[in-house]
């Protein structure tokens, strides 16, 4: 196979990728769609987070198994895992550039990590657009009401006796 035939098959099977990814917009991220068994199951996601993430992460994000629905903002493709009846204290989102292949991984479990081609931050990479920082944050602070929004790269910090209210009973 000469190297221009391979490059264009590159080509083509990171679009498939792509698409793959894409076909998730408005569905659960748990269903199987478009021969993935669930959105982590994607090609490009599985095999960005065998290659980015530590086993111990992997195993993590393994073991969150409630999720929402994938949404979009038309350029990045996103939705959040859990763990069950623990949401506020564990979770992830996962959110790829529909258009460059880019994939990230915020997780929460008392404060903020986020993992993106190698490079490890408390704060939210500046690729990210508000619509998937203010679904990683509220993954774990509830929403007041529908206009409730956040769009800051770093969280604040948790009260220093602890997560407060309800909350409390869940986390500890």
């Amino acid at each position: 196979m000469s190297l221009i035939a391979g490059l264009l098959l590159a080509v083509v099977v990171c679009q498939g990728d792509l698409e793959q990814v894409r076909s998730y917009a408005n569905r659960h991220a748990s269903d199987a769609v478009a021969g993935a068994e669930s959105f982590v199951d994607t090609h490009l996601v599985k095999g960005w987070i065998n290659r980015h993430l530590t086993p111990e992460d992997r195993r993590h994000v393994a073991a969150l198994r409630a999720s929402t629905l994938v949404e979009t903002d038309g350029r990045f493709v996103f939705t959040s895992l859990c763990r069950e009846h623990q949401c506020p204290c564990d979770n992830v989102t996962v959110a790829v550039d529909a258009h460059t292949g880019a994939v990230f991984v915020g997780f929460w479990k008392g404060s903020a990590r986020w993992i993106s081609a190698g490079k490890r931050s408390s704060i939210a990479p500046a690729e990210l657009p508000c619509p998937v920082i203010g679904h990683f944050h509220f993954g774990h602070v509830p929403r007041m009401d529908a206009s409730d929004a956040w769009c800051d790269r770093k969280e604040p910090p948790l009260p220093a006796t602890g997560v407060v209210g309800a909350l409390s009973k869940v986390c500890e």
